[in-house]
């Protein structure tokens, strides 16, 4: 490591040496640019980001979370970021009346920032270890999951309002996945003879995307209900082909490449769509406040009221498990793992 030092005299050029290598030896020496907090927020998007395994919609919320909350410290030289310059910009958002999850989002997000700028070199200690600010719990939605009556009234529902999505929210349901792997599902990842299926990517207003863990991309069994929903669905799908219905000349229905839910020219169910229908279908039929993500506690709540561990249940939702529990468990048997998906699948097919 060699460093050259300018100075007008030898008492300073041996004093500035003096400091330099005391930091050296305390490893607080950096190599310090002359970039500000704006500039590195843009190289940590736009250069750093972009490198990592992060999904595209992650990468459109940092960018608008730390574009558009940062005004206040974006001219100021990253090297002089310090606690009390954080603690008082956090103190400014809650006097501005920002609320709880944009300020515990931005802390996150920030705080990661600056990370990577102590990682780099460029700072020599990440500013957050010693502000004031704390980081924030938000307390979690306590909502109870739909019970079988209240599941029965919205299919009812369903069935009047937008019967399209009677079969796409049951399989969510029966099946414990969430709307962007049920539209990214094709008829390739559905094994009839096996009555298996696999979820091996998600379909958001981003594009198709992979899922977010090694747990939820994997083999999963079929319920008998799930069975008879994909049999019909894809009875249905050929029978808008066979009347000339079909429009998407680019892929035949019901073949592998083919998703499975699809309009009946054939052409992809816009993504936003499921979940306005399920607002205004829950709304018209004044059921408790609900949402369609929320879809998979359905699965889990009435798992668990049948018997299925919790260890059993995060497995069939796709949930990672802590180290431990993995080791004092064994891994679910197939016949399992049907068992607890038949058991809850028979419940939403009273519906």
């Amino acid at each position: 490591m060699a460093k050259t030092i300018y100075a007008t005299t030898q008492s300073e050029a041996n004093s500035q040496l003096k400091q330099w290598v005391h930091e050296v030896d305390t490893s607080q020496y950096t190599n310090r640019g002359k970039l500000t907090v704006g500039q590195y927020i843009d190289y940590y998007l736009n250069e750093y980001v972009p490198t990592r395994n992060v999904a595209p919609a992650t990468i459109v919320n940092y960018r608008h979370v730390l574009l558009n909350n940062t005004k206040e410290i974006a001219d100021i030289p990253l090297q002089d970021i310090k606690p009390d310059v954080i603690t008082k910009f956090f103190a400014t958002k809650e006097r501005m009346g920002k609320g709880k999850t944009l300020i515990k989002q931005l802390h996150t997000v920030l705080k990661a920032v600056f990370n990577v700028a102590v990682d780099e070199d460029r700072i020599p200690k990440n500013p957050f270890r010693k502000t004031t600010v704390k980081t924030i719990h938000l307390e979690k939605e306590d909502r109870p999951a739909w019970t079988v009556e209240e599941w029965q009234i919205f299919i009812n529902g369903t069935r009047k309002l937008h019967p399209e999505f009677v079969d796409l929210f049951q399989l969510m349901a029966c099946c414990a996945i969430g709307s962007a792997e049920v539209l990214g599902l094709q008829w390739g990842d559905i094994d009839f003879n096996k009555r298996s299926y696999s979820i091996k990517r998600n379909r958001t207003q981003y594009g198709i995307g992979k899922t977010k863990n090694i747990y939820r991309n994997r083999v999963r069994p079929l319920s008998d209900f799930a069975f008879e929903i994909l049999k019909e669905v894809k009875e249905q799908q050929e029978a808008w082909a066979i009347a000339g219905k079909w429009k998407d000349k680019t892929v035949i229905a019901g073949s592998p490449e083919c998703s499975v839910f699809t309009e009946r020219d054939g052409t992809e169910i816009h993504v936003l769509y499921p979940s306005r229908a399920f607002t205004s279908i829950r709304k018209a039929m004044k059921l408790p406040v609900f949402n369609l993500h929320k879809v998979r506690k359905l699965f889990a709540s009435w798992a668990q009221e049948l018997g299925a561990s919790t260890f059993e249940t995060a497995r069939m939702l796709g949930h990672s498990t802590p180290s431990t529990i993995e080791e004092y468990y064994t891994s679910i048997s197939d016949q399992r793992m049907r068992e607890i998906a038949n058991s809850v699948g028979d419940k939403f097919k009273e519906a």
